[in-house]
């Protein structure tokens, strides 16, 4: 179990990282244009100026996609490592109560007893004490 956890963590960092530098690539290229612009703002043609700041603008646009696309990507990463982790865990709770049950039998048959407690209640009682069809009846009028 803590082996997947690990495993889906480490493909959850490792996408994050390629995703980060994506988006550090894209805002590095927009700081260039940015400071291109600033530099030779009065020694560009009013056509070349323009052009920059069309650029910078579109960038910014694909950077703002670029960012969000990333979230929306981390996050079902994120929700599907979690839903994997938490199927897994299910398996193993339902493989253990499948063991659990033999050895609940066997312990209260060798030790003849007809209730087994934990701290938090009831885990284990003979089938005979079981008084629920009983109390249906009753409550459904027969």
């Amino acid at each position: 179990m803590q082996e997947l956890t690990d495993t889906k963590l480490a493909e959850l960092q490792s996408r994050q990282t390629t995703l980060q530098g994506q988006l550090t690539s894209s805002e590095q290229q927009l700081v260039e244009l940015q400071q291109r612009l600033e530099q030779g703002q009065n020694v560009m043609s009013a056509q070349a100026r323009l052009s920059l700041q069309r650029e910078i603008s579109r960038l910014q646009l694909e950077f703002q996609r670029q960012t969000q696309d990333a979230q929306a990507e981390m996050e079902r990463v994120s929700q599907d490592a979690d839903a994997e982790v938490a199927e897994l865990r299910q398996e193993l709770q339902l493989e253990f109560e499948q063991q659990l049950a033999p050895a609940l039998d066997q312990v209260a048959t060798e030790r003849q007893v007809d209730l087994i407690f934990n701290v938090e209640g009831l885990i284990w009682g003979l089938p005979a004490l079981d008084l629920t069809q009983a109390v249906v009846d009753r409550l459904n009028g027969r």
